[in-house]
């Protein structure tokens, strides 16, 4: 044997080294392990065959894996690990998903960690679920990201904690009497969407307002106008359904001294 030809695995979990590799032709005395031989890297799969020039391969087959189902397939022995990728793996959604969730598996879950100690409940309960909202879900991962930046500003300034938050008051007629009942349709049309992204309404509307005062503790305040009543201040925070499905909401509180009170709160879309 004066010649070998790498073999990487086909599969999702072959590395980007391994891809490239895949097929070359080397002579066997200029063979340099880590270099141009097996293994390649830390933990490789890939392995060696011999090549002869004068042999006739196009019969040969070469054994593939599904990323999704595990399965092992056959394919011609002459075609690469990108010419496979393409045929195999980019033309299934699917696939590419599986592949991404792998690939990002390490840094997904440091960054999931730290998603969890800062959200709480308010992210996936697991790895996978987490990954499957980032790469399934472009929209509600925005979301989740943009809750996530805001519940991280304020724990790094302090100081634009909502004044009075601990004793905040919520009058319940903004539920019975403006949100959810009375005659005033500006405040029914904030309800009306609340209901529908939110899923609170007059029969629980108790649930919602513990729900204001929690997400209010943890999200930045700005000051944004001073009047006769005292000062404006306004918080954005998203919320979460049943299916935890996030939802932007503008919270407006008055201040005046040492007492806090709601003064408005709806649906808004958030671009950043």
């Amino acid at each position: 044997v004066s010649k070998y030809q790498i073999l990487a695995t086909l599969d999702n979990k072959t590395s980007d080294i391994c891809r490239e590799a895949d097929r070359k032709i080397y002579s066997v005395d200029k063979a340099v392990t880590g270099e141009n031989y097996p293994p390649l890297h830390t933990f490789c799969r890939s392995t060696t065959v011999p090549y002869y020039d004068d042999s006739d391969y196009s019969g040969d087959k070469r054994v593939a894996r599904d990323p999704v189902t595990g399965k092992s397939y056959e394919v011609p022995a002459d075609m690469n690990y990108k010419e496979w990728h393409e045929k195999y793996v980019e033309s299934n959604p699917e696939i590419v998903i599986a592949e991404k969730k792998w690939k990002n598996r390490f840094a997904d879950k440091k960054q999931f960690e730290e998603y969890k100690n800062i959200l709480g409940k308010d992210v996936p309960n697991s790895l996978d679920n987490f990954q499957n909202l980032k790469y399934n879900n472009s929209e509600d991962y925005r979301l989740v990201k943009v809750d996530y930046s805001r519940r991280k500003r304020l724990i790094n300034n302090p100081e634009l904690k909502l004044p009075n938050i601990d004793t905040a008051i919520i009058d319940d007629r903004k539920f019975t009497d403006y949100l959810f009942g009375g005659n005033k349709e500006n405040g029914l049309n904030k309800g009306r969407l609340i209901t529908k992204r939110l899923g609170y309404d007059i029969s629980n509307y108790k649930e919602f307002k513990a729900d204001i005062l929690k997400r209010a503790a943890f999200n930045p305040s700005i000051r944004k106008a001073d009047g006769k009543y005292g000062a404006k201040y306004e918080q954005q925070a998203i919320f979460y359904n049943k299916d935890m499905v996030p939802t932007n909401a503008i919270i407006g509180w008055q201040v005046q001294g040492d007492k806090t009170h709601l003064s408005t709160i709806y649906v808004k879309e958030v671009k950043d």
